[in-house]
């Protein structure tokens, strides 16, 4: 207050120019609030769109491996190879060789090169011998497991359980697409033929869900739950086979969710374009607004 006439005193000139900012602020805020309104449409629905897309990780091929089997005699009824996948990431290889109960029960040796990168491997009660050849090739040799009964009808076996880490060993999927590779199978150095083209090979693979999917390239399996199976037989296996499936449920439903991602991206595009020409159009009607009134102004001098 003024002590002379009671008014109010006169504002600082900070504070005017704080004032003009503030109101300069508002106007700009007002005169840009539908551009910024459609920006942070656009940005919410760009995120929206990532979030409805989705999100798979790689399927890698697994790399071949071979099992060459060296039976000293005999004849080897049939092979069981059997994989699985651990919750831990521990991968188990089980190897089974059944031989005729009327067969003597004669050591069977093997080798099992793996061409993949695997770690931690062990042989758990067996007999058996790891090593690296020159190439990194995991290379895995092994004696007689334990033998079965031999009442007659029954087989005798011997096994291998070989246990390690590696990633997508034999199988890797991602839910949506499944690769396999089955490994080839080779007999040698037999004293008399221990298997012939017709010796059934049984490959078993802890698949989760192998009824959902739609199983293209390789041998169809022959059982899909609650495990995959395959029934082939050494002929058909001269090279390590890959297979390669879909599941098609999971196929139907990331094309749903492509689509939707794609009607938001689209949504999200006409927002973008619609706050760039507002943005454009208010600073048009700003610079309309200040030439008018240059013109006033200069209007006015000249009178």
């Amino acid at each position: 207050m003024s002590a002379a006439t009671g008014s109010p005193a006169p504002p600082a000139r900070g504070a005017e120019r704080d004032e003009e900012w503030l109101a300069a602020r508002a106007a700009r805020l007002k005169r840009y609030r539908t551009a910024i309104v459609l920006s942070v449409v656009f940005v919410l629905l760009l995120l929206g769109a990532y979030r409805a897309y989705p999100q798979r990780a790689a399927v890698n091929r697994p790399p071949p491996f071979t099992i060459a089997l060296h039976h000293q005699r005999g004849v080897v009824s049939s092979l069981d190879v059997n994989v699985r996948l651990l919750a831990d990431g521990t991968s188990t290889l089980e190897i089974v060789a059944n031989l005729p109960s009327a067969e003597p029960v004669t050591p069977l040796q093997g080798t099992l090169r793996i061409s993949q990168e695997v770690s931690g491997a062990a042989c758990p009660g067996q007999r058996c011998r790891i090593k690296r050849d020159h190439d990194g090739t995991l290379v895995v040799g092994f004696g007689s497991g334990a033998a079965g009964s031999s009442s007659p009808g029954v087989y005798q076996y011997t096994l291998l359980t070989l246990s390690f880490r590696a990633q997508g060993f034999a199988w890797d999927s991602n839910g949506l697409s499944l690769e396999a590779t089955l490994p080839s199978v080779t007999s040698t150095s037999c004293v008399v033929a221990c298997m012939s083209s017709d010796t059934p090979v049984n490959f078993t693979y802890n698949v989760a869900g192998g009824a959902a999917y739609s199983w293209t390239g390789g041998p169809t399996p022959s059982a899909v739950s609650p495990v995959v199976v395959w029934y082939l037989t050494l002929g058909q296996l001269p090279s390590p086979t890959t297979v390669s499936a879909t599941d098609l449920g999971a196929y139907n439903k990331d094309t749903v969710l492509t689509f939707v991602a794609g009607a938001i991206l689209g949504i999200a595009g006409g927002a973008l374009v619609g706050a760039i020409q507002e943005f454009m159009d208010s600073e048009s009607r700003s610079a309309a607004k200040r030439a008018a009134r240059r013109e006033r102004r200069g209007a006015a001098r000249g009178r």
